[in-house]
Order: structure tokens, then C-alpha cells, then sequence
């Protein structure tokens, strides 16, 4: 019996969907992402996304680097009247992965075990030219870009270094590799681990934001779990603000915008002690914010709840 390329294509897909992600210590969250953004004088977007992230362990390497195997799963968008589709597009874009972690929570590469190209495609392809069908010239860029795209590790990667979900996972790797390896004792409030971070392209594709950091561990009501927060602060000598100002002149108008940063940084995760050196999140919060006064506010905050059936395919 004969059977047509497409529908080939079709059944290795759905294969690759049912097989799901690989290694031990799996876990499957429910999660909710949302995003504002605004911009003087009218500039405004605001997005929610909401799904399902699979990980598992592939594997730990010498000197604390891990492997670790994830997934995008059902997800949903808000298509509010201030939504613009290529964020939500390009967030569905590295829907299966196997990622390498540092010891200092670095996405360092990986690879896309299955064709997210065509997975994309299938999925968002014909969605496109629904969604932006009286904007063709944007439509035709979303579909050159990641429909047209043959490096799918590249562009996947490039797309998860700002994704907060795979944030959650660097920080837990960094976290658990810090309690195993450094005896550092807490300074006079409680704080431990302090570092800088980046934000990467947060501003503008070229512009980050730097913060310094530092982890607090809280006692929660449940002795079984361990709650710690991270929290940061600018890093000024970093932040190019110059670059900003001369950014925010061309899109606000303003030859004097504010560029005095506010900002907000806040992650609360609730630990479960899985074995004797391996903490993984059972329940994550993740905050950002920063503010130039009547010039700009962009925020985001990720929520992660643990799927108490846990990562369990083919009854989604």
C-alpha cells in the first residue's frame, strides 16, 4: 500500500510527540507566563501563555555540566487586542530539546531531537496566515523565519536563552551544584551564592540587563520541601545606558527620555529533596520588572506548578 510522503512525515511526528521527553527524574509543570510591555507615547503588548513543560536528566558530565530533556506541551495563547503574534510564535518555536547546563545555570548548547521545523509547521503554519491575514508582509517574515529555517538548533537555542522556563531549570541546576560543592557560609542577613546574571536582549537585541544576585533560603511550613529566593538588583557599572537613551530618542520622540532604571527582581522556588544532593523545583515564581518613569514599564512573571500525575503521555 502506498503512502504519500506528507502522511509519513505526519506519523513521525505524532511518534516523536507520544515519545516525549527522555532521562530520569521527570517532571511535567503547569505553567502561566505573562508579559506587558509599554513603551511612551502608545506603545503597548501583553501576552499570556499557558502549557505544559516537560523535563528529564539525561545526564550529569564532569565538572557539574548536565543534559537535560524538554518539552512544550499543549500550549495557549491570549489573543487579546494588544497580542503580537510573533512573540507566541517564536516562544512555540524550540518545542522539544535536549539542552546542556552549566554548574553557573549557563544554557551552553544543545540539539532538537526531533524536526521542530516541520513540528512548527504543522501546528502554526496555516494559523499564521489566519491570525495575520491582513498583514501579509509580517506574516511572510514569521513563515521565512521559522517555517523557511533549516539550523533548527540554532534558532531554537537562540530562542530559549530569554525563555524563563528554561531560566527555572538553569537555576536549579546551579543551585543544586552550589549546596553540593560550595561551603559557603550565609552572610549577616541570610543571603548565600551571590553573583551577577544576565538578562539577555531585555532592552533591545543588544542591549541586557545586568543584575547582581543572591539566594535566600526560608523555612516553609512543610519541613519535607526547602523554599529559597533569589534576588537582584542593577548592576549600573554594566547597564549601557547611553545605547538605551539613544534607542528610546528614536522611538519615543523624546531627546531627554529617562533612562534612571527601576527595577524588580524576585524568584521564589519550593525545593523537594529527591535523593541526598538533588533538589528539584516542585513549585516556582518567577518576577521581573523594570520601570524609567513616564517613558517605559515592562514586566513578566512565570508560575510553575508541579503535575502531581506526573509526565504521562498519551492521555493529555
Amino acid at each position: 500500500m502506498f503512502v504519500s510522503d506528507k502522511k509519513k512525515q505526519a506519523a513521525d511526528l505524532d511518534r516523536q510527540r507520544s515519545e516525549g521527553v527522555t532521562g530520569s527524574h521527570k517532571r511535567r509543570y503547569h505553567f502561566t507566563l505573562k508579559q506587558q510591555h509599554w513603551i511612551a507615547p502608545g506603545y503597548l503588548t501583553r501576552h499570556e501563555i499557558t502549557g505544559q513543560y516537560d523535563c528529564g536528566l539525561q545526564n550529569t558530565h564532569p565538572g557539574g555540566l548536565q543534559t537535560w530533556s524538554i518539552e512544550l506541551r499543549n500550549l495557549r495563547f491570549d489573543w487579546n487586542p494588544h497580542a503580537a503574534a510573533e512573540i507566541y510564535y517564536l516562544f512555540a518555536y524550540p518545542s522539544r530539546m535536549d539542552i546542556h547546563i552549566d554548574k553557573d545555570g549557563t544554557l551552553t548548547g544543545g540539539i532538537t531531537p526531533v524536526d521542530c521545523r516541520e513540528r512548527w509547521n504543522r501546528q502554526y503554519k496555516n494559523d499564521i496566515s489566519l491570525r495575520l491575514k491582513d498583514d501579509k508582509e509580517r506574516a511572510g517574515n514569521l513563515l521565512r523565519a521559522l517555517g523557511g529555517s533549516r539550523n533548527n538548533d540554532k534558532l531554537a537555542l537562540g530562542l530559549l536563552a530569554s525563555n524563563p522556563l528554561v531560566t527555572a531549570l538553569c537555576n536549579m541546576v546551579k543551585l543544586n551544584y552550589n549546596l553540593n560543592k560550595r561551603n559557603e557560609q550565609a552572610g549577616a542577613f541570610g543571603e548565600r551564592f551571590t553573583g551577577e546574571i544576565v538578562k539577555p536582549h531585555y532592552f533591545s537585541e543588544n542591549i541586557h540587563l545586568p543584575l547582581k544576585t543572591t539566594w535566600l533560603q526560608r523555612q516553609p511550613e512543610n519541613e519535607d520541601l526547602q523554599e529559597w529566593t533569589h534576588l537582584g538588583g542593577l548592576i549600573k557599572e554594566k547597564y549601557r545606558e547611553d545605547e538605551l537613551r539613544k534607542m528610546l530618542r528614536m522611538i519615543t520622540g523624546n531627546q531627554n527620555p529617562e533612562t534612571d532604571v527601576q527595577v524588580e527582581f524576585a524568584e521564589m522556588y519550593r525545593m523537594e529533596p529527591v535523593t541526598d544532593d538533588f533538589l528539584q523545583i516542585g513549585y516556582a515564581l518567577l518576577q521581573t520588572e523594570t520601570v524609567l518613569t513616564d517613558t517605559w514599564v515592562k514586566s513578566e512573571e512565570l508560575e510553575m506548578i508541579t503535575d502531581e500525575k506526573g509526565v504521562v503521555y498519551g492521555t493529555e
